[in-house]
């Protein structure tokens, strides 16, 4: 999710990120993925397919509290509705807002310029520059 703020006393935007890795099962693997998205997201998410409990238990406890310490975000997502057939998301912890790297921010922005027809940071940045 991209998050685009103008602002009014400042010449330009401000974004942030929010990054979720979504698992099958609550994992060591899952939580090191998710935890590398710190690297260019303010919010990061880990998202499983399993209970509230289950994932509070995992290895006694011990892969929750990991993700609590890497200030992750950990959804649960279970079967819902008639016949199971949608799924219920539920947040278990809330992220902590990352600091990211402006230049991490931006490589990421744009490698995915194009796909989210968003103004490569480069660009955006020489426009600002031409117009102050």
């Amino acid at each position: 999710a991209i998050t685009c703020n103008p602002l009014e006393w400042m010449v330009g935007t401000d974004i942030e990120l929010t990054s979720v890795e979504v698992k099958l099962s609550f994992d060591a693997k899952g939580l090191w993925q998710a935890a590398h998205y710190r690297n260019f997201s303010h919010y990061v998410y880990l998202a499983c397919y399993e209970s509230p409990e289950l994932l509070r238990n995992k290895l006694d406890g011990r892969l929750y509290e990991m993700a609590v310490e890497m200030d992750l975000g950990i959804l649960s997502l279970t079967p819902a509705g008639a016949g199971g057939k949608g799924v219920k998301c539920m947040e278990i912890n809330s992220p902590i807002r990352q600091t990211p790297r402006l230049s991490e921010v931006d490589l990421l922005l744009s490698a995915y310029a194009d796909l989210l027809k968003l103004e490569k940071p480069g660009r955006r940045m020489l426009s600002q520059m031409q117009n102050v």
